[in-house]
């Protein structure tokens, strides 16, 4: 399959099978794969929080808007960007200039 009719034919899942859980080692391997893909000088500034746990599924529904998907998947992947990887690294002397 090329990359156009992939990119074409692609969907956002917005239903997910409640009873079907990942299994971590599967969800692991994706995530390990996701954070190899290349990046603006190779900061690799992305970070994967995996939120798995009912309760905790429950408390975000608020903040995602009621979204249904966010309790019925078994597991939640939060990308989070860790903005201080875009500093620029200082010796310890200039760090004290600052």
């Amino acid at each position: 399959m090329s990359v156009q009719t992939i990119l074409e034919k692609r969907r956002s899942v917005r239903h997910f099978d409640s009873s079907y859980t990942i299994r971590p080692e599967v969800l692991t391997s994706l995530i390990e794969s996701a954070s190899k893909s290349p990046n603006g000088n190779n900061i690799q500034a992305t970070r994967y929080l995996i939120i798995d746990e009912p309760d905790l599924q429950r408390a975000l529904l608020p903040i995602a808007f009621n979204q249904q998907q966010v309790i019925d998947a078994s597991a939640l992947v939060v990308m989070l960007g860790d903005y201080r990887a875009f500093e620029p690294i200082l010796h310890p002397s200039q760090e004290a200039q600052r």
